[in-house]
Formats: C-alpha cells, sequence, structure tokens
C-alpha cells in the first residue's frame, strides 16, 4: 500500500508541508484529518458504496481510540476525472501530537488498516491534517460556547424532523470518556443516549 503523509490539505489542495506541520495545530483543542485514497484504475468498481459500507465502523472503531469520525465523500472525482475516496476523522489535540514512526498521529494506524481492507491493493494513500475543517470547527465550538442559548432551542426544534438518524448522535464527541488522552490511557466508549 503506497502511502504519502503530505502537509495540510484545504479546499484548494495541498499546501506546503512547512505551513501546516505541527506547530501550525497548537492551540486547537481539536484536529481533523482526512485518509484519502486515489482510484484512478477504478478498482474499487463504479458505485464502491464506501460511505454506507464503513460508516459504523469507523464511528465504532473512531470512538474506541478517543477520536470523533466525521464523514466519508466516495463519489467525486479531480478535475482529471480520477476518482477518490475521502474519510474526515477528528483527533484530540493529544492524540494529534501523539506521531508513530510513519510521522502520523497513532490513533490513524487502526482506522487506516481498517479501511486497507475494505479496499483493493493498488491505490495511492494520502493522510492529512484538514485546517479548513480544524478551523471550521473551532468557529462552530466557539459559537456555541457564546450563543448556545440561541441555537439549542432551534435545535431541540428542529432535530426530530431529521431522518438520517442523526439525533441519535453526540456530533461533539462529549461522551467519550477519558477523550484527549494517549490510546494507551483507558479511552473506552460511554453511552450518550440509550443503551
Amino acid at each position: 500500500m503506497a502511502l504519502d503523509v503530505l502537509g495540510c490539505r484545504s479546499g484548494r489542495g495541498i499546501e506546503s508541508r512547512g505551513a501546516c506541520a505541527g506547530g501550525d495545530f497548537k492551540g486547537f483543542e481539536w484536529v481533523v484529518w482526512r485518509i484519502e485514497v486515489q482510484d484512478p484504475s477504478r478498482l474499487a468498481g463504479e458505485d464502491p458504496d464506501l460511505d454506507e459500507r464503513t460508516k459504523k465502523a469507523m464511528t465504532e472503531l473512531a470512538v474506541s481510540l478517543g477520536c470523533v469520525y466525521e464523514h466519508c465523500v466516495d463519489v467525486d472525482t479531480y478535475e482529471d476525472g480520477t476518482p477518490y475516496y475521502a474519510w474526515w476523522v477528528r483527533l484530540p489535540a493529544v492524540e494529534h501530537a501523539w506521531r508513530g514512526p510513519d510521522g502520523l498521529p497513532q490513533a490513524l494506524g487502526p482506522l487506516r488498516q481498517y479501511l486497507a481492507i475494505q479496499l483493493p491493493d493498488g491505490l495511492k494513500w494520502e493522510i492529512t491534517p484538514d485546517r479548513e475543517y480544524t478551523v471550521d470547527h473551532a468557529g462552530s465550538t466557539a459559537m456555541r460556547a457564546s450563543y448556545d442559548e440561541v441555537i439549542a432551542p432551534f435545535e431541540r426544534a428542529l432535530m426530530p424532523l431529521r431522518r438520517d438518524g442523526a439525533d441519535a448522535l453526540d456530533h461533539r464527541g462529549e461522551g467519550l470518556e477519558g477523550a484527549g488522552e494517549p490510546l494507551g490511557r483507558h479511552v473506552r466508549p460511554v453511552a450518550v443516549h440509550g443503551p
């Protein structure tokens, strides 16, 4: 499996490693990482349905690692027509900083291994921190802290209208016991809603 550990990814493409390596994420409570697989030969098929196939396992695995699975894109292409699949995972700052020998946060290893068995060999992997999503999340968190008394009533009124099951999810990762501690410490999921 070919793997590139690149600099920071933004909505405009890959930025330089120097602009994003480590230091630029200091002060963020969470850092969003993007796991991308490029499939120029369409080895995964025309409609791989990776979002639905991997959502449950990625969500559970991320929680067990003290992280939060965000979402997957499995129907997009680059301008040259090369299809790619991407998964976004939010890591607490301490997990973001705890790196393995490959330079990646250690929490991403099991997620990458799971995805590798879901996909055919011969694809190009890129794993990068996503500056845009990291900043968006930090801004959203700050807005919620400042305006929760305004936002919460709208959420309570509108959430029952959702049909995608989002009302049962804790989207801020607040139900994680031990979140923010390195993997070697006792990180285990705690039920947030229901059994």
